[in-house]
C-alpha cells in the first residue's frame, strides 16, 4: 500500500521537475535569442528536459507495476483502478514522528509476556517437566498392602447381642506385595531421556527469548536512526527548497548562467 503511495509521490515529483526544467528551458531560449547566454547552454537545458521526460515515463511504469503488485496481494483482478488515500502519505511527512508509547525496557518486558510463540515454548517446557516427574515416579519402589477380614453370620448371632459386631471368631488376613527399586534399567533410560528433553526445551525457550530481545533492540535502534534521519532530511528539504527558489529568482534576473 505504501509502496503505491511512494510511487505516486515519485511520479508527481518527476512531473514537477519536468515542468520546472521546461520553464527553465523556455527562459533559456528567450535569453539565448536575446544574446544574453550562449546557445550551448540552451542545448544543455533541452538535454535536462529530455532526461526529466524519461524519468516521468519510468515513474509512470513503476506506479503501474506497484498497483499490479497491490492487486495481486489483495486478490483483485489485474487492471482494476485503485484510489488510495494520500492523507496517509502526508501524515508521514509530518514535521515530527510519533513518540513510541513504550520505552525499550517496557517493550522488551511486554514482548516476553505476550508473544504467542514464546508462550508455546513455555508450554513445551512445562510438558517436558511433567514428563520428567512421571519418569521420576517410575524409579521408586512399589509396595501394596492388602487387608481383609471375614466372619460368618452364625458366629455373630450366637456369641453377640443384637447390633454388636465380633472380630474374635473371624478371619483377618494381612498381605503385602511390592517391587524393590533394584532393576530399573528401562525406567532409568526413560528418566534420562525425559531429563534431556527437559533441558533441551529449556535451552530452546531461553534461545527464543534472547532472539526476541535481540530483534526488539535492533528494531529500536533502527527506529532511533529513522527519527534522526527524518529530522536531518526535513531540514535538508527546507534548505533545498530555499536554494531552488533563490536560484530561480537569480536566473530570472540574469545573474547566474545555466550549468
Amino acid at each position: 500500500y505504501y509502496g503505491v503511495l511512494r510511487s505516486q509521490d515519485n511520479l508527481e515529483t518527476s512531473k514537477l521537475n519536468l515542468q520546472r526544467l521546461r520553464e527553465s528551458r523556455e527562459r533559456s531560449a528567450a535569453l539565448a535569442e536575446a544574446g544574453r547566454i550562449p546557445f550551448f547552454q540552451l542545448d544543455q537545458s533541452r538535454q535536462d528536459e529530455y532526461t526529466a521526460s524519461s524519468s516521468v515515463v519510468e515513474a509512470e511504469q513503476s506506479l503501474l507495476a506497484a498497483i499490479d503488485e497491490l492487486n495481486l496481494v489483495l486478490g483483485l483482478p489485474m487492471g482494476l483502478e485503485i484510489r488510495l488515500d494520500r492523507a496517509e502519505l502526508d501524515r508521514l511527512w509530518a514535521p515530527t514522528l510519533p513518540t513510541p508509547p513504550l520505552t525499550l525496557e517496557e517493550a522488551c518486558a511486554y514482548a516476553l509476556e505476550h508473544r504467542l510463540d514464546l508462550k508455546n515454548y513455555q508450554d513445551q517446557l512445562a510438558d517436558a517437566e511433567r514428563q520428567l516427574e512421571i519418569a521420576a515416579e517410575g524409579l521408586k519402589g512399589i509396595l501394596d498392602l492388602n487387608v481383609s477380614y471375614s466372619a460368618s453370620d452364625s458366629d455373630l448371632n450366637r456369641h453377640n447381642p443384637v447390633g454388636a459386631t465380633a472380630f474374635d471368631n473371624g478371619h483377618l488376613r494381612v498381605g503385602a506385595s511390592g517391587e524393590l527399586p533394584w532393576d530399573r534399567t528401562e525406567a532409568m533410560v526413560s528418566y534420562r531421556q525425559a531429563m534431556i528433553a527437559r533441558d533441551q526445551a529449556r535451552r530452546t525457550l531461553l534461545g527464543k527469548r534472547e532472539e526476541t530481545l535481540k530483534a526488539i533492540r535492533s528494531d529500536w535502534r533502527r527506529l532511533q536512526s529513522s527519527q534522526q534521519n527524518h529530522r536531518i532530511l526535513t531540514a535538508s528539504l527546507e534548505l533545498a527548497q530555499r536554494r531552488a527558489d533563490s536560484t530561480d529568482m537569480l536566473f530570472e534576473a540574469g545573474k547566474i548562467q545555466m550549468r
